[in-house]
């Protein structure tokens, strides 16, 4: 087994008890990208931080972790399982093909919706793993040669986690210091 570390980001409200009680936190935004769930940073806690000041939690904020399975692969891994990102590309193909407004961009949390309709009963996984392109925060390396190719050493990965059994530890906040317990 291999835990992997990850953080949620929340404001701070100065309810640590009823936090750590009763989290995590499901994100009730219209823009969830990846659907209904609980959202958290895989992995690198610099992201979690960065995400407050994105959110306009300013210093505001509390970060929490968790961690789950890696190696355990009961979630939609669009980062880096070659079959689950072809489904999801075959998907698009037929999504784009019935998409109801063809004008409009076909956006993340559309095609989630359908690749879940699609999978009906088969879509059994507990998560949805994914990757943003947010370049301000990549930490990039360039290959050689005259094309513009990179290699980010700093991706920010997302896990929405649909069904909290997927978690393996307990939530906790970690930061501020001043929170923790």
């Amino acid at each position: 087994m291999t835990e992997c570390v990850i953080y949620q980001t929340l404001e701070d409200r100065s309810n640590y008890d009823e936090v750590e009680g009763n989290g995590p936190f499901p994100c009730c935004s219209s823009r969830a990208w990846l659907g209904k769930g609980y959202y958290f940073w895989d992995d690198e806690i610099k992201v979690a931080h960065n995400w407050a000041k994105h959110a306009g939690y300013n210093s505001n904020y509390i970060i929490c972790e968790s961690s789950y399975d890696y190696d355990n692969h009961n979630y939609l891994d669009l980062v880096g399982h070659p079959i689950h990102l072809r489904l999801v590309r075959d998907l698009y193909q037929v999504y784009k093909e019935y998409c109801p407004n063809k004008e409009k961009k076909i956006t993340v949390p559309a095609l989630i919706e359908f690749v879940k309709a699609e999978l009906g009963q088969n879509f059994n996984f507990q998560a949805i793993r994914a990757r943003s392109e947010l370049k301000d925060y990549a930490f990039t390396l360039n290959f050689p040669g005259k094309r513009p190719a990179t290699m980010n050493l700093h991706p920010q990965i997302q896990i929405c986690v649909i069904d909290k059994s997927f978690l393996i530890s307990p939530f906790r906040i970690i930061y501020p210091d001043s929170a923790v317990r």
